[in-house]
Parts: structure tokens; C-alpha cells; sequence
């Protein structure tokens, strides 16, 4: 008798289990379409959509082969067949394809990259960083880079790393244009580099703070192919969280604090990712309404401190294809810390003008993000 009832009792446990499980996977896909600046909470569902993925797909292996009862292993099925556009943008189902990366006649391969200013924050204990990044970005030879947390003088952009970087890795073109500063000497922004003409040159304020400086920009340039092509680049860094090191390391450690500090802790974390989360969907529809106006064929590189599936985006993609879910495989994270599944660095375009031939998200220690790589062959 007791052992009737304690099965009864696990079946509803279960039960109750796959029922939260499969709304925790339906609010993560509703984050990707409902902007944070009706429901801002609701966002933070998309920082956990792998995990509410896993679960569903847990729970249906258990009702399938753990139960006599089959008719609760359509919950966790019917949930993740709603969210099929969330599952296709979070996951790579290319294991095998294969990855031409190497540059040539009608190919463009592109790199897109936060460098963490060079190695600047780092120091001392890496004063290597900006040597190794640079033989990074000589070695695979891109055609044409983005690089956001880009460092420069603030008497010379051309200081300390640009011209170094143009004469050792074979550009002809650069531009910059700083969306923050470290003290007064340093301005830290978003670096874009070509082997290819260019020219149009423009940045579009994203974001403005209180004090009236812009510190999210949308930069574009039209860049002209050897064969009398043009494409228009657009390269951006979304609002970041603004988490210190400090907090860093609580959110690396957070199952490891005492209780009551920490729900005190994450309440507050959780009122200022939120935030964030209200700022970057206000930016993401201004960026996109820019992009779509576009009378040419358009590769979107950035930053977005978000991850697929979140309202920003689905915004910045729009039409768009994501080189990842086209070539890649597995959850891609591109930035190195707090968590496995953080892919935040992206690189779109019109699949009508660009055929991917390679995406690459190689593991380095240069930054605390990993460089992305795509290559595409010109249609």
C-alpha cells in the first residue's frame, strides 16, 4: 500500500514537474517576440532557454521510457514543437559539415570580435594580449574585420595598434568610432578594417546617456568588391549588463553563497538585467529599422550581450540569416565566462547575396570573448 502510494505520489511529482517545465520553455520563446519595454521580466526567460530545452526534452525521455502513462510525454513535446524557432536559433545541427574558412578569389571571409581592449584591462597579467590578437587576425587573414572594446589613442586613432594592424595584416582601409572612455587617454569603440574600398562611412546613435554622450552606436559602411560589387557592412556593441569582476565571480559562485545574501544579491541583479534588457530592445528597433532600409546586399556583425531567442535578437536578424544556425553546431558559445551556453557574437546576412561556405568560433584566451568567423562565397 505504501508502495502504491509513493509511485502515485513520484507520478504527480512528475506530472507537475513537465507541466512547469513546458511553460518555462513556452515563456522562453515568447521572450523572442514580446519587447521587454511591455513585459521586462519576462526577458530573462531567454538567459535560461538551453536549460528549459534540456528539461523538456529530460522529462519526455522519462515519461517515455520510466511510464506506463503516455499521454503526459505530449507536453513536453507539444512545448518544444511551439518553440521550434527558438530550438533552430539556440542550437547548430552541423556536425559534420564542412568548414571552408580559407580566403580567395569570390569568397569574403569576415571576423567579428570583442577584444576586450587589447589586453588593457588584463594587464599585468597578460602583456602579450595585443601581440597575440594581432598575430590572431594576421594569420587568418579576413577580408574585412569588426572589432568592438577597440582601443586608440585619444590624440591618434591610428595609435597604438591600427597602423600596426593595416601594415603587418594587409588593410587598406580603417574607421573608427569610440562609444566609451577609460580615463582621458584612452577611448575605447568599434574598429572596422578592409581590404576592400570603402566608403559612406556613417555611425547612427543607439543610445544616449544622461550626461548626453552616445555610448551605443550603429556603424555602417558600403565596402566595393574587386568584382564592381557592393555590400553594406553594419557592425554595433549592444548595452551590456555592466557587471563588475566582483559580480562576475558571485554569478560563477552564486550556488556556493549563503541563502538570504543571495536572494538578496539576485533580486538586485535581476532588476538590473532587466533594465538592460529594456535598453538593448529600444536600440535593437532602432538598429533594425536602419538595416532594413538598406538598398544593398547587408552583413550585420555585433556584440549583442544576447543571446538567440531574446527579443534583440529576433529584432536585429529580421530577414536575415544567422552564419551559425547555418554551419555551426552545439550551443556556440563566443563568450568565454560565467556560462557554456553564452552566445552573444554574431554575424548575419542576405542569403540572397551571400552563400556561407564556413563558420568558426575558435577558443581563445585573448579576450574574454571568442572571435566569429564566417566566410561566404558571393552569389
Amino acid at each position: 500500500m505504501i508502495a502504491v502510494l509513493f509511485r502515485r505520489l513520484l507520478r504527480y511529482l512528475f506530472l507537475v514537474l513537465t507541466i512547469i517545465a513546458a511553460v518555462w520553455l513556452l515563456c522562453c520563446a515568447a521572450a523572442s517576440f514580446i519587447s521587454p519595454q511591455h513585459f521586462r521580466y519576462l526577458a530573462l526567460f531567454s538567459l535560461t532557454a538551453p536549460y528549459a530545452i534540456f528539461a523538456n526534452l529530460l522529462l519526455a525521455l522519462c515519461w517515455l521510457f520510466l511510464s506506463r502513462k503516455k499521454w503526459p510525454l505530449f507536453l513536453p513535446l507539444l512545448a518544444m514543437g511551439l518553440s521550434y524557432k527558438l530550438i533552430l536559433v539556440l542550437i547548430g545541427f552541423h556536425p559534420f559539415v564542412h568548414q571552408d574558412l580559407d580566403s580567395g578569389a569570390g569568397k569574403l571571409k569576415v571576423l567579428s570580435w570583442n577584444v576586450h581592449g587589447l589586453g588593457i584591462f588584463d594587464r599585468p597579467h597578460n602583456r602579450y594580449a595585443d601581440d597575440d590578437i594581432i598575430r590572431f587576425i594576421r594569420r587568418e587573414s579576413p577580408d574585412v574585420i569588426c572589432l568592438y572594446e577597440y582601443y586608440t589613442s585619444y590624440l591618434n586613432a591610428l595609435k597604438p595598434y591600427s597602423s600596426r594592424i593595416m601594415r603587418e595584416c594587409g588593410y587598406k582601409e580603417f574607421r573608427f568610432r569610440y562609444d566609451n572612455t577609460l580615463g582621458t587617454k584612452i577611448f575605447l569603440g568599434i574598429a572596422i578594417f578592409s581590404k576592400y574600398p570603402l566608403k559612406d562611412f556613417q555611425v547612427f546613435p543607439l543610445h544616449t546617456r544622461s550626461d548626453g554622450q552616445q555610448d551605443v552606436l550603429l556603424s555602417k559602411a558600403d565596402i566595393a568588391l574587386p568584382d564592381g560589387k557592393q555590400f553594406r557592412l553594419f557592425c554595433t556593441h549592444l548595452q551590456s549588463f555592466l557587471l563588475s569582476d566582483t559580480e562576475k565571480r558571485y554569478l560563477s559562485e552564486v550556488g556556493n553563497r549563503d541563502s538570504s545574501l543571495a536572494i538578496e544579491r539576485s533580486r538586485s541583479l535581476a532588476y538590473r538585467f532587466a533594465d538592460a534588457y529594456v535598453k538593448r530592445s529600444a536600440q535593437a528597433d532602432k538598429a533594425a529599422a536602419i538595416i532594413t532600409r538598406s538598398p544593398l546586399p547587408v552583413i550585420l556583425c555585433g556584440d549583442f550581450n544576447d543571446l538567440p531567442g531574446s527579443y534583440a535578437y529576433t529584432r536585429m536578424k529580421g530577414n536575415l540569416q544567422d552564419a551559425f544556425t547555418q554551419k555551426g553546431f552545439g550551443l556556440g558559445a563566443t563568450y568565454n565566462m560565467l556560462a557554456p551556453t553564452l552566445r552573444i557574437d554574431f554575424i548575419f546576412h542576405n542569403d540572397s547575396a551571400f552563400q556561407i561556405l564556413g563558420y568558426d568560433s575558435p577558443q581563445t584566451k585573448l579576450s574574454d570573448h571568442d572571435p566569429v568567423i564566417a566566410n561566404f562565397l558571393l552569389k
